[in-house]
């Protein structure tokens, strides 16, 4: 998840205190994006000035393949 997108989520759930966004972004982060049932792929890049310096680009987290049984 972007930058952008990040802070799009907290202006979406501004009406909540602190307790109540932080159950948002975990729930969105972790329990969505980083579940087990998930290959997550952060995509990476840096700057030019900041060569050893890396920031997240954006997100991928489709569903891990399921193995199909032998019959």
């Amino acid at each position: 998840m972007p930058d952008w997108e990040f802070v799009a989520l907290q202006r979406r759930f501004n009406n909540r205190d602190d307790a109540g966004l932080k159950d948002v972004i975990r729930e969105k982060f972790w329990d969505m994006m980083c579940a087990s049932d998930r290959d997550t792929i952060f995509y990476v890049g840096n700057q030019q000035a900041h060569p050893r310096s890396f920031i997240v680009l954006g997100v991928a987290y489709p569903r891990r393949p399921t193995p199909k049984s032998r019959s």
